[in-house]
């Protein structure tokens, strides 16, 4: 099948336009049908369909994905396949990639930095906890979105992710060369803290607005990220600080165990030192452009390059010793720093105590945003490096856009990238009820489906003409909330001389009837057939459920009789010669069976002439030898008439 803009795969997902391609798939904007929704559609390349093993591994990146529900991490809907077509469903993101964000803003600032890493701590954080490391870590993979939820960052295309429980084995090279940790380099087994090291990269590259290492072929760029200390951080930036730069180190440390140790350990260092999200000014205004490079291509490295990696990793190892005393010196005295600011801190005021002591502990105090507009409440939130939900409700008096309650409440502390959710205005619930009163009930139920009404119906005695309404509840001129109810009461008459005819259709014949005559009715029945309604139920009622009938009038019942026979019979077979015996059809006659069609022969006629087939060597089976038939001169008194079934021929 030809993927194209229009196509439907598997009668739900509807193709809308190509918006990207990965290293293993082709990414598509599609609509689905089915929820009306539209979604991220990811089919495997058509180079791989031949190739188990890249199906395999597409099949195990949906169903990791599916595992994943956080706000930080792009939800899998779905998986699947339509002949040759496999497939994964994922949320999609109205907004834009941290490689365009970086291509036009970076080098960003501490805070703006750290906002971003936090949030993809959080998504990793939630990914190992499930036993998955996502293994591909870059800012191409990184979407920050324009509408809703604006500014949430959140990890995307878990397009090699592997349970960590599951083997994995020397032979997976795959990852962005860029972004590379060094076990990856060296065709190694990787767990969560490669995800970390890639992480460092990336954060190093939104400080800076450079990658750490070039290269021109994968090796040489893997054999740097073995061998080579990062660059000066602050010859690139010089406003960068001593705690991130020391942040970013560890991250990137080459070796395992002198790394963060967890997702969420970074995150808290991101915590204490910056305390920040991202910001308006960040994601605003963001274009690609054409003079820099877009990404970091994912790749497999083959055996033969991971081998000569490991044989000149072998010739010269790195001594990084210094490079770790650096590190601890920097580390220190970011912490006297630390002690020195919380000193003075204490000394200007218990408010500013409280901000440092927010910073120590990794939470802040969630601020009060009733009152607030949702756009105030979320660029405070994202200052005090809160995330925000929005969801929204109507509030009668309330102006749209408002906040009107929040989760938590104000006062509750949350740990810096915590969720709160703001319960927003979408303005007033209210209508004005429009006047029933003197329309037919066909008219009213107009009327209230187009007000966003519903309505309840009484039948009561009136002098109103029949079926006219006569009064309603709440009355006209009234306020509402929408899709309230409004009970209207219809005529059906001045006296009892009308009532209102039941639901008859399914019901039994006998029970119809029976239901007619309690109301003084009286059943005109009338048979049909049915292939879909039993025999002896009713199919149809002339006078609709809850319309009124003039009492002692009757009212026409359609009875099912079930399948019209008719139909089911098959078309009749012309007149067959048959063999008599084959039917047991006892012939008193003198002769062998023969093929042979007896009538009654009229009285003015001496004779029956009969035709006999002879043949020499019968067997019934539907072929003779050859023979003839002959005329047959009988008596009439000497026989007996015979009515002979028409029978199929015999096969």
């Amino acid at each position: 099948m030809q993927i194209e803009k229009g196509t439907v795969i598997n009668g739900r997902y509807r193709i809308i336009e190509k918006i990207g391609e990965g290293g293993m798939s082709i990414v598509y904007k599609a609509e689905d049908e089915m929820l009306e929704r539209e979604v991220t559609f990811k089919v495997l390349r058509k180079d791989f369909i031949g190739d188990e093993d890249f199906i395999s591994r597409f099949v195990t990146e949906a169903r990791a994905a599916a595992k994943l529900s956080n706000t930080n991490i792009v939800n899998a809907y779905d998986v699947g396949n339509d002949g040759d077509i496999y497939y994964i469903v994922m949320e999609y993101i109205d907004g834009f990639t941290l490689k365009s964000l970086i291509n036009s803003k970076a080098p960003f600032t501490d805070q703006e930095a750290a906002g971003i890493a936090i949030q993809i701590a959080i998504g990793l954080e939630h990914a190992h906890s499930h036993g998955i490391v996502h293994r591909d870590i870059k800012p191409e993979n990184i979407l920050i979105t324009r509408t809703g939820n604006e500014g949430t960052v959140k990890v995307s295309d878990f397009g090699i992710a592997k349970a960590i429980t599951q083997a994995t084995g020397p032979m997976d090279y795959m990852g962005s060369v860029h972004y590379f940790s060094p076990e990856q380099a060296k065709g190694e087994k990787v767990d969560t803290r490669s995800d970390i090291y890639s992480l460092g990269i990336v954060l190093f590259e939104m400080v800076t607005g450079k990658l750490p290492f070039e290269g021109e072929t994968a090796v040489a760029l893997a054999m740097k990220h073995l061998k080579e200390p990062l660059p000066d951080i602050k010859q690139l930036n010089p406003n960068v600080s001593d705690a991130m730069i020391a942040i970013i180190k560890k991250a990137t440390n080459k070796e395992v165990d002198k790394r963060y140790q967890s997702a969420r350990e970074m995150e808290d260092d991101l915590n204490r030192a910056i305390g920040h999200s991202i910001t308006e000014e960040v994601y605003s205004d963001i274009s690609d452009e054409p003079g820099k490079k877009e990404g970091s291509e994912t790749v497999i490295m083959s055996r033969k390059n991971v081998d000569s990696i490991k044989k000149k990793e072998n010739r010269s190892k790195q001594d990084d010793s210094g490079y770790g005393a650096r590190e601890v010196g920097v580390v220190a005295l970011a912490v006297l720093l630390a002690a020195a600011i919380i000193a003075a801190l204490s000394y200007f005021g218990p408010n500013l105590v409280e901000a440092v002591n927010n910073m120590r502990s990794s939470t802040v105090k969630v601020p009060e945003y009733v009152g607030m507009t949702y756009e105030e409440s979320m660029v405070d939130a994202g200052n005090k490096g809160l995330v925000v939900e929005r969801q929204e409700r109507y509030a009668e008096g309330v102006a749209e856009g408002q906040v009107i309650e929040q989760s938590p409440a104000s006062g509750e502390r949350l740990s810096y990238g915590g969720k709160v959710i703001l319960y927003v205005s979408s303005g007033t619930n209210s209508i004005e009820v429009p006047s029933f009163v003197g329309m037919t009930r066909e008219d009213a139920e107009k009327l209230a489906n187009e007000s966003s009404l519903k309505l309840s119906t009484e039948y009561v005695h009136s002098d109103f003409p029949i079926h006219t309404v006569t009064s309603q509840n709440p009355g006209a001129g009234t306020t509402a909330m929408i899709n309230s109810v409004v009970t209207i009461r219809v005529s059906e008459g001045e006296n009892d001389e009308y009532v209102v005819i039941p639901l008859l259709e399914g019901k039994k014949k006998e029970d119809a009837v029976s239901i007619l005559k309690e109301l003084g009715m009286t059943a005109d029945l009338i048979e049909s057939y049915s292939i879909n309604v039993a025999a002896g139920y009713v199919m149809e009622q002339g006078v609709e459920p809850e319309r009124t009938a003039l009492r002692g009038n009757p009212v026409q019942l359609v009875i099912s009789k079930g399948p019209d026979p008719a139909e089911n019979e098959t078309e009749s077979q012309p007149t067959t010669l048959t063999p008599v015996e084959d039917i047991n059809v006892e012939v008193e006659t003198e002769a062998p069976a023969v093929y042979e069609e007896v009538t009654q022969a009229p009285e003015e006629q001496p004779e029956v002439i009969s035709e006999e087939y002879v043949d020499e060597n019968p067997d019934y089976s539907g072929e003779g030898d050859g023979g003839e038939y002959q005329e047959v001169p009988v008596e009439n008194e000497n026989i007996e008439m015979i009515i002979q079934e028409t029978v199929p021929p015999l096969e």
